[in-house]
């Protein structure tokens, strides 16, 4: 979490339309240049009216924009033949790396000659500009098409799935996997609705080593991307097809098969939850093509069918099982020659023809619009009465891959002018009560154990009840008096690496293997180091899945609350005069050294990175790391600016972290920031409280 002793960082960075924390993309719209960029460096135009030229292309105006590029409508005088550009924005031009990954996209493309595949003229950079130039493509693509008109006749599910599948094996036959195949980039040409696979800007052949990301990054969109792609390890071609599993699933049945209300629940579910049976959702389906789904959407890679290729034999069988006319052009073998040329496919008399309008300003799916979202908000998904063939539950492995989602970075909230804000005023006296919101009917029965662990092996000390000053520091003693009425657990670590991909399956944080700041560190003790880079929404989803994993009759877990964190930092019962220091180690201090807390000092000679949990003395409960390494997330949130009509709740950490200076760690200080926000330095802590409050 920013400290307040950092530069000024207000701004947020433009999205990367390859990276899982952008939106998925799946809508076609024309928009301006985003974030208001500046508009490529066009030469002046040939005709009055237009947009300008671009070698020997005249732009005739913009189509879209979005991402690192902007599509136009072009000219090729030449051959009079209308072509779409998509153009690189000059603040992504200059950057070497961002160019290269931009033209990636067209020489992997421009590999394939198939009827399936968009086709890429030229690519290359003129005047400073790079550019695409590639077909121009009329119709919408199949997320327009499923939002518009909701799930295609049976028939053209089976089509569109097939002609999936055979631009993908054309891909695969040359050592290319797409690892972006969505709704959005799955062309329907007018006007038969012909499938063109689109956007190969994430394609890489298969065993390269040119990785034009950040090492271990995610890219892809979380609603349809493979367990593996979403933990960033390798990929093969089979990637592609757990995708196409997915947008088959999404045809069949109006939903994306794995949901949550943010992107890392997307992912959670996606490493660990199986999908409602497709036939649950859509009885009409039938069974032998919910078999094919189920099996392409296997966690693991070895479990589905192995080739595009013989995903098109089998959609080709189910047509045949159904008496649906099949198109005879194209072949089942899909290779890529120098002109591979088929006639549309013949129309299905069995169902109406799939009508695909030509729209003059559509092009590409890659456009600034929001889509069919990722992110599912519907209600909940109905429970499974029968599990699907080629399920099987995926259990993460390792601490070593891993997840990273781009986000922009946010300047966390403070207090007025950065000043530590001390524990709200209350009156003296006030009683607290460790329990979460909502309770459930039963509570724990007789006196707490001094020590728990659970079944993934997380560890819990006991919290005494008690009476305790708050707010107090620097030899001022506390002013607010709270009373602990009952015993509470409290995480004797902050929660690691090991333990949220145990739960998740996931590993969002940066120190992980593949930074180089941890290379020397060995890999059991980096699943020890703490969980970081993970909003408050982010532990939320997690605690939802461990109370879920665990059902701990009788308890709950949570994040403390504010009261409950600085009463355990504090030691638990402490009287007024003790109240008066700022940290609670092996003793009580008004000053920490970097042998004994994991921060940074004011000569920048800390760590710089986390560390370990518990590589430092803990206070007297066994407590570890109350100060320094990370934040920790704490249960309430502080209400909106009143005086703020676009103010939102922010959510609340304690503790300071690697990056704070020592008057960040502080017993008393909080910080504050956007619940969604996630930094390298905020992790969190678990409570495990009676469900029912004791007395209650």
């Amino acid at each position: 979490m920013p400290d307040p002793s950092e530069p000024s960082r207000t701004g947020s960075a433009p999205p990367d339309p390859h990276s899982s924390a952008a939106s998925d993309r799946d809508e076609t719209a024309a928009a301006s240049h985003a974030g208001g960029a500046a508009a490529p460096h066009f030469k002046p135009p040939a005709v009055p009216g237009e947009v300008g030229t671009l070698g020997p292309y005249r732009v005739l105006k913009q189509l879209g924009a979005g991402g690192m590029g902007a599509v136009y409508l072009a000219l090729d005088p030449r051959l009079d033949r209308k072509l779409a550009l998509k153009v690189m924005l000059p603040e992504f031009a200059a950057n070497a790396d961002a160019k290269e990954r931009f033209l990636r996209e067209a020489r992997a493309a421009a590999k394939i000659t198939h009827d399936n595949v968009v086709t890429v003229f030229e690519a290359d950079e003129r005047d400073g500009v790079p550019y695409i130039a590639m077909q121009f493509l009329q119709g919408y693509p199949l997320d327009q098409y499923l939002k518009t008109k909701g799930a295609p006749a049976l028939p053209h599910v089976l089509r569109i799935a097939r002609e999936t599948a055979l631009g993908l094996a054309a891909a695969h036959a040359l050592g290319l996997v797409h690892r972006d195949i969505k709704p959005a980039n799955l062309w329907l040409e007018a006007p038969n609705g012909r499938v063109k696979v689109l956007d190969f800007g994430l394609a890489k052949p298969v065993g390269s080593e040119a990785e034009l990301t950040k090492s271990g990054a995610v890219i892809g969109t979380p609603a349809y991307m493979s367990p593996e792609q979403a933990r960033g390890m390798k990929v093969d071609h089979r990637t592609d097809l757990f995708s196409l599993g997915a947008v088959l699933y999404r045809m069949c049945t109006g939903k994306t098969p794995f949901a949550g209300p943010n992107v890392m629940a997307v992912l959670m579910a996606l490493g660990s939850d199986d999908p409602v049976p497709v036939r649950d959702l859509n009885p009409d389906v039938p069974e032998s093509l919910a078999t094919l789904i189920h099996q392409l959407l296997a966690k693991k890679p070895d479990e589905r069918p192995q080739t595009a290729t013989a995903v098109a034999k089998r959609l080709r069988a189910i047509q045949e099982e159904l008496a649906v006319p099949v198109a005879t052009a194209a072949p089942e073998v899909s290779t890529s020659l120098p002109v591979v040329m088929y006639a549309p496919p013949a129309q299905l008399a069995a169902v109406l023809p799939m009508h695909i309008t030509a729209q003059p300003e559509s092009v590409f799916a890659d456009l600034d619009a929001d889509d069919e979202t990722h992110i599912e908000r519907s209600a909940e998904r109905p429970k499974p009465e029968k599990k699907p063939v080629g399920k099987g539950l995926w259990v993460a492995a390792g601490g070593l891959v891993l997840l990273v989602i781009a986000v922009a970075v946010v300047v966390s909230q403070m207090g007025k002018k950065g000043e530590p804000v001390a524990e709200k005023k209350e009156p003296d006296g006030k009683s607290v009560t460790p329990g979460p919101k909502k309770a459930d009917p039963v509570g724990p029965v007789g006196p707490l154990a001094p020590a728990f662990k659970n079944s993934i092996g997380m560890e819990f000390v006991k919290v005494p009840k008690g009476t305790a000053w708050l707010g107090g520091g620097g030899g001022k003693a506390g002013e607010t008096k709270v009373e602990i009425t009952a015993d509470f657990y409290l995480g004797k670590y902050e929660v690691t690496q090991g333990e949220w991909e145990a739960v998740t399956g996931l590993n969002p944080s940066e120190f992980k293997r593949g930074n180089e700041k941890v290379k020397d560190i060995s890999d059991a003790d980096l699943k020890r180091f703490p969980v970081e880079n993970v909003s408050w929404d982010d532990c939320q989803s997690f605690i939802a899945r461990l109370n879920k994993k665990e059902k701990d009759t009788g308890w709950v877990y949570r994040l403390p609350t504010e009261e409950e964190w600085e009463y355990a930092c504090r030691s638990g019962p402490v009287d007024k005069l003790d109240s008066a220091f700022d940290f609670y180690l092996d003793k009580l201090r008004n000053a920490i050294l970097v042998d004994q807390v994991n921060f940074t000092p004011a000569e920048g000679k800390g760590l710089g990175r986390t560390c370990k949990v518990g590589s430092y003395a803990p206070n007297s409960l066994g407590l570890y790391d109350m100060h320094g390494n990370v934040w920790g997330w704490c249960e309430e949130k502080l209400p909106p600016d009143p005086n703020d009509p676009n103010a939102a709740p922010l959510g609340v950490a304690r503790g300071g972290s690697w990056r704070s200076d020592s008057g960040l760690c502080r017993a008393a200080y909080r910080t504050a920031d956007a619940p969604s926000n996630r930094h390298s330095d905020v992790g969190m802590r678990l409570a495990r409280v009676p469900s029912v409050p004791v007395g209650k």
